[in-house]
């Protein structure tokens, strides 16, 4: 990232959430007439989420 006017962003460290459930979802790849063919897609989480506020 570009430093604007000498000024840096601040680090953004989550305090991440626990206590959800671990997920796996897997798309498959799919042909298409009207949309070009994409390789699927894989959506994945260990049980944690990012935080609901920042304060």
């Amino acid at each position: 990232m570009k430093e604007i006017l000498g000024l840096k962003l601040p680090t953004y460290n989550p305090q991440m959430r626990k206590g959800f459930k671990p997920y796996f979802n897997r798309k498959k790849a799919s042909l298409s007439r009207n949309y070009k063919a994409h390789g699927g897609a894989e959506s994945k989480s260990n049980g944690e989420r990012f935080p609901t506020d920042i304060l």
